[in-house]
């Protein structure tokens, strides 16, 4: 009786996901909902049994339930005062990836390095991305992009609830738009639990509403994409699955709630998703299950089903594999691979609006026998060894509980030229490099140095699998803007995209309510470039400083891809800079007279040991050898009457370089971002005592031994600090960012004054390593403002004034 008062409404997440085949103890056992199996030698498996007691006992779920405000509708990223929503799907996922790992000691998220994106940073990527796509391509004005973006931008607003498209867009505008909405394709290719698809299907669905309130253009586009998708499919037209199609389509707009057809479309023909884990795929297809079944009111006098309308099997569009792993172009060329392959594609797609249970078994069927035939067909055809045509063939995709370990858009969804928009928050970790091909990622792989992040990879793919003048808006580490590991991984976006803007999140917000990800503790920034060829003249928009209160009414500074280049030769960095910061960088770029640190020293080093894995070679045991940590140096002093650690005179007779006539730059390694100063150099001209280097330090050898004071104060200058600071993301004070300081040539009076001014600050910390020397910095500051050009309004910047 229960069961009879129940609509069926499908949706395939109620599926069950035991298995009787793919190992030798006949299957597998995920959720225990198949029916009693008995294999020959093993003990019986019983179906899955839950007391009673733990759903309607006193303590119960139905209990813990009923006290909750639950609201199923995810239409609108607004706040909305409800203690449980759809969203919470996505705090469900993240939680479950922390649940600890007792074998491994660590959590899944930390080892996936997953994180759910909050929703003002998914509404404003979201919004930003579909706005630029639709002003550039649905603009039957030749010329008003700029006119239309803001007409867009007023249309996608949730804040403003009005029913006036039709006085602010034209009618064909308006039905261009409609159709370009019914031809994008978008792709999360980290899908974890659906934020940023669900933000797109919210963002259109609300534009369809108001360009379009009766449906009637949306329903004429369905029509028409439909006859085309099967005039593609079949060689000779198939008149009863075009009829078929149509009728579908007429009865989805004519039955149901508005925004059903609009919603069913979409999912079916603009949204994708990936991911490595099942249960991300899992949950996203969750919240599309909710998102389309509340545009459906049940009808109790209706012939059948209560009149619900069973909803699509969302596999074929949110796919478990490994999105970085590349298939060969060459395995799927062939004519007869190529037809088996069209069968598949046509057959899936059945399977997406499949209705009954029957249905999906026999497109299971047909899909399992057209996928041994394409076995066979890449063996004898490809040349490819048996297990690599069966890795590509037995891909299944109704299979809800394995990952694929490979990842293809054309075979896997049928997409040739690549994705309108990619977009997505990419998981931050660490690995090995070589991990993936240096072939599929020539630029993260190939040529960027040091340690291997996910993220940079994740952008790289982006730009692969995005079609030409599409769009690509990824939230990820801020060390993407400056750090030298992802040095050429800004170099392809630099000189293969147009970036349009990067928006930087500090480690740190004003408050905890503010942060990003309140469990990530680097910061983080958005980029959003669209895939063409920039110009020389073209700007990259950059904005600072912001926090998740700060993402509505963000402040840009436009930066010329020449001052980038010429600035930053090597590094290619994206500098966080504030309003009137730029002047400063284009003055640096050209003056032919400033050159890069590197080019006036010998050496540069971080430190003689590692205080972490030399641990063994110091201690409190006085010797002839001292160790200097960071903690030792600050500007133009070293506090030798501090040092209370030694080093194993050994051991530093096997350092290299060590018994320097030379004098050195020392200079701190790791200094607090939020510190005053970065930068904090001091100068070893005849040491007292001999010592050795902790990694906290690093060691600088100059050319030219006359020029040491002199450099000494331009390097402990305030200009020097704010140039350092606007390419730095992290605690680090690394020597590849020190290389790269801007150094002008002093002029002989100059120089006098600056060796003075050094000379005196010295001498005085040498008697008082706590006297107030800030009379003498000033003065040093104001010569080293002159060398660099800077106007009183640029010296403000840099004071922060």
């Amino acid at each position: 009786e229960l069961f009879a008062q129940t609509p069926f409404i499908n949706g395939g997440l109620f599926d069950s996901l035991d298995s009787f085949e793919g190992n030798s103890s006949g299957g597998w056992r995920i959720d225990c909902f198949s029916d009693n199996v008995i294999v020959p030698g093993k003990e019986e498996f019983g179906i899955l049994s839950i007391p009673n007691e733990l759903f309607f006992g006193s303590d119960g779920l139905i209990k813990i339930f009923e006290s909750y405000k639950f609201t199923v509708e995810e239409n609108t990223p607004v706040e909305q005062e409800v203690a449980l929503d759809p969203e919470l799907l996505g705090k469900v996922f993240e939680n479950l990836l922390a649940a600890y790992n007792p074998e491994t000691k660590r959590s899944a998220r930390r080892a996936s390095g997953s994180y759910y994106t909050p929703r003002p940073i998914v509404d404003y990527m979201v919004g930003e991305s579909l706005t630029k796509i639709l002003s550039e391509r649905a603009d039957p004005s030749d010329g008003y992009t700029e006119f239309l973006r803001e007409r867009l931008q007023y249309l996608f607003d949730y804040d403003d609830a009005y029913n006036d498209a039709s006085e602010i867009f034209e009618s064909d505008e308006r039905y261009s738009i409609i159709r370009e909405i019914a031809q994008l394709r978008t792709i999360d290719p980290a899908v974890g639990s659906g934020a940023f698809p669900m933000g797109v299907l919210h963002r259109l669905t609300l534009a369809l509403q108001r360009l379009d309130p009766d449906n009637s253009r949306w329903e004429k586009v369905q029509k028409e994409l439909a006859l085309r998708r099967t005039g593609d499919a079949f060689d000779i037209d198939d008149p009863d699955e075009r009829s078929e199609e149509l009728v579908e389509i007429s009865e989805i707009f004519e039955h149901y709630r508005s925004d059903f057809g609009r919603k069913l479309f979409l999912v079916q023909n603009s949204i994708f998703g990936v991911d490595i884990q099942p249960i991300a795929c899992q949950i996203a297809k969750l919240r599309f299950f909710i998102s389309l079944i509340v545009e459906q009111d049940p009808i109790e006098d209706a012939n059948s089903n209560y009149g619900i309308k069973p909803l699509p099997n969302l596999e074929p569009r949110f796919v478990i594999a490994d999105t970085l792993q590349g298939l060969g172009r060459r395995v799927l060329t062939n004519g007869k691979s190529q037809d088996i392959i069209k069968e598949l594609r046509m057959n899936r797609e059945r399977y997406f609006l499949a209705k009954t249970r029957d249905e999906k078994r026999k497109c299971y069927t047909f899909d399992k026998q057209k996928r041994k035939e394409l076995a066979k067909e890449l063996q004898r055809v490809s040349g490819l060894p048996e297990g690599e045509a069966d890795k590509i063939a037995e891909w299944d995709p109704y299979d809800q509980n394995t990952s694929a370990d490979w990842f293809d858009i054309e075979y896997m969804f049928d997409i040739r030229e690549g994705f309108d928009l990619v977009i997505g928050n990419p998981p931050y970790a660490q690995i090995k490099k070589k991990t993936y091909s240096a072939t599929q990622f020539p630029y993260s792989e190939g040529k960027d140095k040091g340690k291997q992040n996910l993220y940079k990879l994740f952008v790289e793919q982006s730009y692969n699998i995005c079609k030409l003048k599409g769009i690509s808006a990824m939230i990820v580490q801020s060390s993407l803007m400056c750090d030298e590991s992802a040095a050429y991984t800004r170099k392809l976006l630099l000189d293969e995209t147009i970036l349009e803007h990067v928006i930087e999140f500090p480690e740190r917000a004003k408050s905890r309510e503010a942060q990003v990800f309140s469990s990530v503790t680097q910061g983080t920034c958005i980029y959003q470039f669209i895939k063409k060829i920039p110009q020389e003249s073209n700007y990259v928009r950059i904005s600072t400083g912001n926090d998740a209160h700060s993402i509505e009414h963000l402040e840009y500074v436009p930066i010329s891809l020449i001052t980038i280049r010429n600035m930053y030769p090597d590094l290619f960095c994206i500098p966080l800079i504030k309003p009137g910061a730029v002047s400063i960088l284009e003055k640096i770029a050209s003056n032919n007279a400033i050159k890069p640190l590197k080019e006036l020293v010998v050496n540069m080093s971080q430190g003689d040991l590692n205080l972490s894995t030399h641990s063994d070679r110091f201690s409190k045991v006085p010797s002839a050898v001292s160790l200097l940590r960071g903690r030792h140096v600050s500007r133009y002093i070293i506090r030798y009457d501090k040092i209370t650690e030694f080093c194993d005179e050994d051991f530093r007779q096997a350092k290299a370089n060590f018994n320097l006539d030379n004098s050195l730059l020392i200079s701190q390694e790791v200094m607090n971002a939020l510190a005053p100063r970065r930068l904090n150099f001091a100068l070893i001209e005849t040491p007292p005592r001999a010592f050795l280097c902790g990694h906290t330090l690093n060691k600088t050898i100059l050319k030219d031994q006359t020029q040491s004071k002199v450099l000494l104060a331009i390097l402990n200058s305030k200009l020097l600090d704010w140039i350092f600071r606007i390419t730095s993301t992290n605690t680090h004070i690394p020597g590849y960012q020190l290389k790269q300081l801007p150094i002008p040539l002093v002029p002989n009076t100059q120089c006098g004054l600056l060796i003075d001014l050094a000379t005196k600050i010295l001498d005085a910390k040498d008697n008082d390593p706590t006297v107030d020397t800030s009379k003498w910095e000033k003065k040093i500051d104001q010569i080293v403002y002159q060398l660099y050009g800077l106007t009183e309004e640029e010296i403000a910047v840099v004071e922060g004034l």
